[in-house]
């Protein structure tokens, strides 16, 4: 069950008003860093249509092998913001959220909205980042046809081997960050280690299931201004 209403109430409701503030900062920077992902990518598939469609570059260098360095690079800068988006701003957010948990737990009388989007979301930092490693894969399909193309062309020995070594960090990068945002997004383990035991145990055992359910039972109280019937 909730903590029963506690003295401060006031104050605690202004606190939970100002974490809006916060949390709308930091939708905002994520909303601002996925955007620049996505022009990003843009870039790099236009950058494709131009590697396909010149015949020769300086010094030799087959476009097979600029395809490949473009490939590698579009997924450096996807790497980049994902770990600005996903590392960064979503932790904060997430310290935040769970603070909104808390006062939520604290106090009956505030609306349960941030306990509703955790129980409908345990995890949901997975399906975020699938938006960037979903685009590195993509690029690792076209980096890896444009190594086929340079291979079958007899390039040399040391722009094989370079290009065998960017394929490599490529795939070892995605993976890392399907690793990454598979792992469980424990709002308790990672930020709950200030607050207090019982309400540790709340999110531990899933009680605000049930205390969600009986909140969203209860009848609503008739207004001040209008006489119940």
């Amino acid at each position: 069950m909730s903590a029963p209403p506690v003295p401060g109430a006031e104050r605690i409701t202004e606190e939970y008003k100002h974490l809006r503030a916060f949390e709308s900062d930091f939708d905002r920077a994520q909303g601002q860093v996925r955007q620049a992902a996505s022009v990003w990518i843009l870039t790099g598939f236009a950058a494709f249509a131009y590697v396909l469609s010149v015949q020769n570059l300086p010094n030799g260098l087959p476009p097979a092998v600029l395809g490949v360095l473009v490939s590698w690079a579009s997924t450096f800068g996807v790497m980049i913001l994902w770990i600005i988006d996903q590392l960064v701003y979503q932790k904060l957010l997430h310290s935040v959220f769970v603070h909104g948990l808390y006062l939520e737990w604290r106090d009956r009388s505030l609306p349960r909205i941030r306990t509703k989007a955790y129980c409908d979301n345990l995890n949901v930092s997975f399906k975020l980042s699938l938006f960037y490693v979903v685009s590195a894969v993509a690029f690792l399909l076209v980096e890896f046809f444009f190594a086929v193309s340079a291979w079958s062309q007899g390039i040399s020995a040391g722009l094989s081997c370079l290009i065998t070594v960017l394929l490599i960090i490529h795939a070892s990068a995605i993976v890392g960050m399907i690793y990454v945002s598979r792992q469980d997004k424990n709002l308790l383990r990672a930020h709950g280690a200030p607050y207090p035991a019982a309400f540790q145990n709340y999110l531990r055992n899933q009680t605000f299931r049930g205390d969600l359910q009986a909140a969203l039972a209860e009848p609503l109280s008739p207004s001040p201004t209008q006489p119940s019937t």
